[in-house]
């Protein structure tokens, strides 16, 4: 079951996900990448499994920050606040789950 603060937290990065989609619908590059970002987090949601949580925070966050770098427009900043919330519970997980 997926902890209440993690699924609001995954709930708004989906949300600002579409929001910076539907912001930037002109630009092909950031669409894809919010859009590749986002996309499994519903089965995340629905699925929550601690293996699928690490995956998201240690390969696709990762990767979608690696992706915006280098782009006119960045969205890591409407997720920060959201990721110090997943960054929390990630920490709180230790070597024990692996």
């Amino acid at each position: 079951m997926c902890p209440t603060e993690v699924k609001e937290a995954l709930t708004e990065i989906l949300y600002q996900s579409f929001l910076g989609i539907r912001m930037h619908c002109d630009d092909r590059d950031i669409c894809f990448a919010l859009s590749d970002h986002a996309h499994n987090l519903p089965h995340l949601l629905s699925g929550f499994t601690i293996e699928m949580f690490k995956f998201y925070w240690e390969i696709s966050r990762p990767s979608f920050l690696r992706e915006i770098a280098g782009m006119r427009n960045s969205f890591n900043h409407r997720f920060d606040a959201h990721w110090a919330v997943l960054e929390g519970y990630y920490n709180t997980l230790g070597d024990e789950s692996s």
